[in-house]
């Protein structure tokens, strides 16, 4: 497993700074030579469609900025990976774009083509979309959540170099955040608030790790979990809290599973005229760009997921070169962003 705090930095060029300080790129070698950017993607590569004295201009300019490839990118040409699947189940979701937007980076910055499939959160249609993933010829597939069962991805990744990104997956390369450490960041938070009755919202009919994160966190902190089952459904979360603050001892703080989840809370609490954080704290999970709204202000977890995309198709390609290796698991750190929703008049973090 490795951990990684920060952004992902594109290691598939590698150079020498100039004085500057920037390190020279592909399109530094193009306008040295003269030549287009696409014309020296071909000259690194290896791949027919450039004459010898091209070459010999392009790796001489190449020479004189301080540009060059490294050993993984050499070894992609030689294993002729060009384009990589990107399988999505829900378009509407900030998260989804966001980690798209990593992806698509990363892409770019390593000269390869993106065929994106379009699944739906049912998974009735996931066979069809990654088989006409797969009739594209794609050299990689990355999936971003979903809920494929684990067996039939383990049967897939002995097929294609494949990547899961933001679910882990038992036998399967994985780019996920730090559950143990976000399910401890919400519940030291909210104890440090003087909170004690905090339930967690979330689907219980499979395994989850961010369940058990937070019941891990609950049980360190000498309180007693509580978790309450939901659908991923608006009107269902909102039921489930509506019945929760009927109740003799209503929770003094909701966890959801996510931001959309934390948004049906929020709806409930203004249904029974009451207010977050006064009445009760709120906090969700993927920071989508609504919760920084003033008028949501939510307290959640942000699991990086530009970055997280990025180390995707890092984690892809390499798999595509070191076919025979273990299953990876790269875990990125989360982070806290503290609104309104758990204290009243706070600055975002």
């Amino acid at each position: 497993m490795t951990r990684h705090q920060g952004f992902i930095i594109n290691d598939h060029e590698v150079s020498q700074a100039g004085d500057s300080g920037r390190l020279p790129t592909m399109e530094d070698v193009a306008r040295e030579a003269g030549v287009s950017r696409a014309l020296v993607s071909i000259v690194y590569r290896g791949v027919k469609g450039a004459s010898e004295e091209t070459r010999q201009r392009v790796f001489e300019a190449g020479e004189r900025i301080g540009y060059r490839r490294n050993s993984l990118a050499a070894r992609l040409a030689s294993k002729g990976v060009h384009s990589i699947g990107v399988l999505l189940f829900d378009m509407r979701n900030d998260l989804t774009a966001d980690v798209f937007q990593g992806i698509q980076a990363e892409a770019d910055a390593s000269d390869l083509g993106l065929v994106v499939g379009v699944s739906d959160p049912s998974g009735r249609r996931d066979e069809r979309t990654v088989n006409d993933l797969l009739a594209a010829r794609v050299d990689a597939l990355i999936m971003i959540s979903g809920t494929m069962p684990g067996s039939e991805l383990r049967a897939l990744s002995r097929t294609i170099p494949l990547v899961s990104a933001t679910r882990a997956v038992t036998g399967v390369d994985s780019v996920i955040v730090d559950e143990a450490a976000a399910g401890a960041l919400v519940v030291d938070h909210l104890v440090s608030l003087g909170h004690r009755r905090i339930v967690h919202l979330a689907p219980t009919w499979r395994p989850s790790p961010r369940v058990d994160a937070y019941v891990q966190a609950m049980t360190r902190a000498g309180l007693d979990p509580w978790v309450e089952d939901i659908a991923y459904d608006f009107d269902d979360v909102r039921a489930v809290t509506l019945r929760l603050l009927a109740a003799t001892d209503p929770p003094t703080a909701v966890y959801a599973n996510n931001d959309q989840a934390a948004y049906a809370v929020l709806e409930a609490l203004s249904d029974r005229r009451l207010r977050a954080p006064e009445d009760v704290a709120v906090v969700g999970f993927d920071n989508l760009r609504a919760s920084a709204l003033r008028s949501v202000d939510l307290t959640s977890i942000d699991q990086q997921p530009v970055a997280l995309g990025r180390l995707a198709v890092r984690t892809a390609l390499t798999r595509a070169v070191e076919t025979e290796a273990p299953p990876r698991r790269e875990v990125l750190a989360p982070r806290l962003v503290v609104r309104r929703s758990t204290v009243d008049g706070a600055l975002e973090d």
